[in-house]
């Protein structure tokens, strides 16, 4: 028995790391559509959202049961007797012209929310899709830290020959040492922010923590993928879905203005007298507009269209200038990235040719700091610039649901997490 438990406890040993290490998926960019859609928790809420939509239309344009009536009544004196009883079934119909404006605004507004479906699944890719670009550009950031941490190190190293030499003193090394502090404190700063992110990222895929994901695609650092021409502000969801709630509205006023006469009932069935005398009865019934003509529900439905008309055409009118001003910052943003990028390409040789420049006695210590110092806060404005730029473009695509950010291909180094 001793010998069975001891197996027993050593492959749960041996499997639990196995069973939690999770599993390696490879993920591009242009993948994320399906995997959002298929996987993401919040999709399915958006899915949910849809349904009860579809929930609450068929609600308001049901039918509404019939009523089974039965009345007994008797009367009579103390020689005579009579009764009479009726079966009968009475059923209350709505007004054709009512029913098909309630038909008419329900649609309006399932549709309404058809729309608004559509825009908040793209906002969840476009989000997604952010997340992506982020991921990769702390990757591509942390890999140059890496080569510029190696290459001071270097310098350290040189420094700590010729101070065991005696050509040098041991502030100089110190000195050196200390500029590793900024570029070392950036890296753990940008692994920190990637783990964060990448948790937010998996979270919203619906991928399981404990999975690794490799993502596959390029990300371009030019800045050269937003075009004006691609973006335009009309035929979002997003609006549509606005107006179509705007218009159930309008409906909601010829609803309110034929509630007037919102419905009539009929009854008809079977009546017994005394067991001698049988036959049928018809009745109708109808409201008499004379206390209330639903003034109070007009006005309401007319005042709630007056408002909404006029929350739409200011927020069409923001999201336009919006959309302005989030194309003039792409713009300067962009024209300051591609100014720069060409000689931050070549960074790493740049710090490699400091380096060299320290070594081999071109230039003193004070300039060789002032040069790391230089190149450190550049690499960091540039990752920041990077940063404001894709949250204008994705921004710029939630509002235009429209793809602006083109997918790359594969690079040859991945990472993962």
């Amino acid at each position: 028995m001793n010998l069975k438990v001891s197996i027993l406890v050593i492959a749960c040993l041996v499997l639990a790391p196995l069973a939690a290490s999770g599993t390696e998926i490879r993920v591009g960019i242009e993948d994320i559509p399906g995997m959002a859609l298929a996987g993401s928790p919040f999709a399915l809420i958006l899915d949910g959202d849809l349904s009860l939509a579809q929930a609450e239309r068929d609600l308001a344009v049901r039918w509404t049961n019939p009523s089974l009536v039965w009345e007994m009544e008797e009367v009579g004196n103390d020689d005579v007797t009579s009764r009479e009883w009726v079966v009968a079934l009475e059923k209350e119909f709505a007004m054709p012209w009512s029913y098909a404006k309630k038909r008419s605004g329900s649609n309006l507004r399932l549709e309404s929310a058809r729309r608004s479906w559509e825009a908040s699944r793209w906002h969840l890719i476009s989000h997604m899709r952010h997340g992506y670009v982020t991921l990769k550009l702390r990757d591509i950031e942390e890999e140059i830290l890496e080569v510029f941490e190696e290459i001071i190190g270097d310098a350290s190293r040189v420094i700590t020959d010729r101070k065991e030499q005696g050509t040098v003193s041991g502030i100089e090394k110190r000195l050196i040492d200390m500029s590793l502090i900024t570029v070392r404190a950036r890296m753990v700063e940008t692994r920190l922010e990637r783990r964060e992110v990448m948790d937010e990222w998996k979270t919203a895929m619906g991928i399981p923590a404990e999975d690794t994901v490799i993502l596959v695609s390029e990300v371009d650092l030019s800045a050269d993928w937003l075009s004006s021409s691609h973006v335009t502000a009309d035929g979002s969801s997003d609006v549509e879905s606005r107006r179509l709630a705007m218009e159930a509205l309008g409906k909601d006023i010829g609803l309110e203005m034929g509630d007037i006469f919102p419905s009539l009932s009929i009854a008809g069935g079977y009546k017994n007298v005394d067991d001698e005398f049988t036959g049928f009865i018809f009745g109708l019934s109808i409201p008499i507009p004379v206390l209330n003509r639903n003034s109070g529900g007009i006005d309401r439905a007319t005042a709630e269209h007056r408002k909404a008309q006029v929350e739409l055409d200011l927020y069409e009118t923001a999201r336009e200038r919006h959309l302005s001003r989030l194309m003039l910052a792409a713009r300067d943003e962009a024209d300051l990235l591609k100014k720069y990028h060409g000689d931050f390409e070549f960074i790493e040789e740049h710090v490699a040719d400091l380096a060299l420049s320290y070594r081999e006695g071109w230039i003193d210590l004070g300039d060789f700091l002032e040069g790391i110092r230089t190149y450190a806060e550049g690499i960091e404005s540039y990752f920041d610039m990077l940063e404001d730029y894709n949250d204008i473009v994705f921004e710029l695509e939630r509002l235009t649901e429209q793809e602006l950010y083109a997918p790359g291909t594969a690079r040859k180094e991945e990472t993962g997490s």
